[in-house]
């Protein structure tokens, strides 16, 4: 906190004319405009964001007396070199693995609401197959295993781990579409059937659990959710 102090001194303290080019009311990391009545994780001066919500100095530190060399300036479009051909999956990879090392991004605790921010689902697939892919080239088989393990070991117990298509749990096999029966219980005292619309999952014990589904009854437009222990197959 002792950079953050010495910075936002600096920022109280300089002429309108030094910071006056990087003032804005748009969080350069979320990309949203930011209400200072609910400013969150973002620290404003005014109406104007000067730390993102993910730590990212808004205002050039260097301008205001505080050196930081590698503050990169989110007003200059980023140039994307053009690239001949198609990538392979290992050099995809390579590229990705070269970026974080030289953004020092391991020192960032991203949580999953942030990462939502900027990745959808087939963009992070995407990465994760390319950056496996380098891996496995690189350091074999067992160096994935060690990643996927190391990876879990990040994620704590009721993290949600999001909607699913299809899912293998507690001895039962249920997949978005399936026909169900779904026993009372404490929260619905009547029995339903229908149709399953999404599977939620949420991670415990550095495992994805099945923590319930939603589930439509026909001519009905709302989901309900539902336990999954009470869920069980229609019988054809």
């Amino acid at each position: 906190m002792q950079v953050n102090e010495e910075y936002m001194a600096a920022v109280r303290q300089a002429p309108l004319g030094v910071i006056e080019p990087y003032l804005t009311s748009e969080c350069t990391e979320c990309d949203r405009v930011i209400d200072p009545s609910e400013s969150g994780e973002h620290v404003m001066i005014g109406a104007s964001v000067v730390i993102g919500c993910l730590g990212f100095f808004q205002i050039d530190p260097n301008v205001v007396g505080v050196s930081m060399p590698d503050w990169c300036d989110w007003r200059t479009p980023i140039a994307a070199e053009p690239v001949s051909g198609r990538l392979s999956l290992y050099e995809m990879g390579e590229a990705l693995v070269k970026f974080v090392e030289g953004h020092d991004f391991y020192d960032l605790a991203y949580s999953r609401q942030h990462v939502g921010l900027f990745y959808g689902q087939k963009v992070a697939g995407a990465v994760i197959t390319a950056v496996r892919t380098w891996l496995e080239a690189q350091y074999g088989a067992l160096a994935v295993r060690a990643a996927d393990f190391e990876s879990m070991m990040m994620i704590s117990d009721e993290a949600p781990g999001g909607h699913v298509p299809r899912m293998v749990w507690n001895d039962k096999t249920l997949s978005v579409g399936d026909q169900v029966h779904c026993e009372p219980d404490s929260d619905r005292p009547e029995a339903l059937d229908g149709v399953i619309t999404y599977i939620n999952t949420t991670f415990w014990g550095q495992e994805l659990c099945a923590t319930g589904v939603g589930v439509r009854a026909a001519g009905s437009s709302k989901d309900v959710p539902v336990d999954w222990y009470t869920v069980t197959r229609a019988k054809p």
